[in-house]
């Protein structure tokens, strides 16, 4: 089973359309969670979701005051889940997917110690729950010292309850693989990273999937790196008239930018034949300086735009 879950910040976004898409498309799940939707369950964009081989229908949860939270469908094809059980920080239903009847817990948990109380006893209560059950979402919490990175107050009293859940549930964290950190809050000056968004199962999920994996990508970063990969190459194309030396210096970014996208674990389809190519102009270009000679060359339009394999791509999660 493949389960997706995105904090989206509003499904009517334009840009966070575009993302899920891309992501639907190369993760396809059977179960997708998105939190804040930040719109009615009656206005959901149901031919959006269609168009990617979901259901049109969509299960909520359902807050005392505001919108709903929490957002959950699945892939079409698949028997319609149904809600065991639901609050204002989480959504609990049965799934069935290859004739195996599991339970998928979607959280998204207040940013208040005191209401994630009452979070923490509705996950204590299914503990003894003998069928798969993974439990998925922004719990709000750390579970470690180390899951914390940046200024500000690390408040163990909070995590000490969260690890006390996670054990009186009998549940395992996920391994991870991807970023380690799943929030920021983007600054410059005062930047701080925390692990807010994770994944448990208990002893049954993993009898059933016992190769389960959980991958982490922060899509504000794969967004940023598109953005200067698309400005880079645009150099690059107005570099190829300019001297040598602008243009040693956009490779040189090319393979900054390269790690990067490892770092952050993102596909990046071949470059090599581009910078190759580029090498050799340089070469070429070396060459002609050396000879004495002067050759008086014929005036013609260069192509600014050779470069079409800037596209960057998510792996799976």
């Amino acid at each position: 089973m493949r389960c997706f879950f995105w904090n989206i910040r509003g499904v009517g976004n334009p840009k966070a359309k575009g993302h899920l898409r891309l992501l639907v498309k190369e993760c396809n799940p059977d179960v997708l969670c998105l939190a804040e939707p930040k719109i009615k369950a009656e206005d959901c964009p149901r031919s959006y979701f269609t168009s990617m081989e979901m259901c049109a229908d969509v299960f909520t949860n359902h807050k005392d005051e505001g919108l709903p939270n929490i957002w959950v469908l699945w892939k079409a094809g698949l028997s319609k889940p149904f809600v065991i059980l639901e609050s204002n920080q989480h959504l609990t239903l049965q799934v069935a997917v290859n004739g195996i009847k599991s339970f998928v817990m979607v959280v998204h948990a207040s940013y208040m110690r005191t209401t994630r109380r009452q979070l923490w006893c509705d996950l204590s209560s299914l503990a003894g729950m003998a069928y798969p059950w993974l439990v998925i979402g922004d719990f709000n919490s750390y579970l470690y010292a180390n899951e914390k990175r940046g200024p500000g107050r690390f408040n163990m009293g909070s995590t000490e309850e969260f690890a006390a859940m996670v054990e009186s549930s009998s549940l395992t964290p996920i391994p991870s693989t991807g970023s380690k950190f799943t929030w920021s809050n983007n600054r410059r000056v005062g930047n701080v990273q925390a692990v807010l968004d994770r994944s448990f199962c208990n002893d049954f999920w993993w009898q059933k999937y016992a190769d389960i994996m959980q991958r982490v990508q922060i899509m504000e970063k794969v967004t940023e790196i598109i953005e200067k990969f698309i400005e880079l190459f645009d150099k690059l194309g107005s570099c190829m008239s300019a001297n040598e030396y602008a243009m040693e210096e956009s490779l040189r970014e090319v393979k900054r930018l390269k790690e990067e996208v490892v770092a952050n674990s993102i596909e990046l389809l071949p470059i090599e034949a581009t910078t190759t190519m580029h090498s050799k102009q340089i070469k070429k270009k070396k060459k002609k300086k050396k000879k004495k000679k002067k050759v008086k060359s014929k005036q013609c339009r260069m192509d600014t735009t050779p470069f079409k394999v800037y596209t960057l791509k998510p792996q799976n999660l």
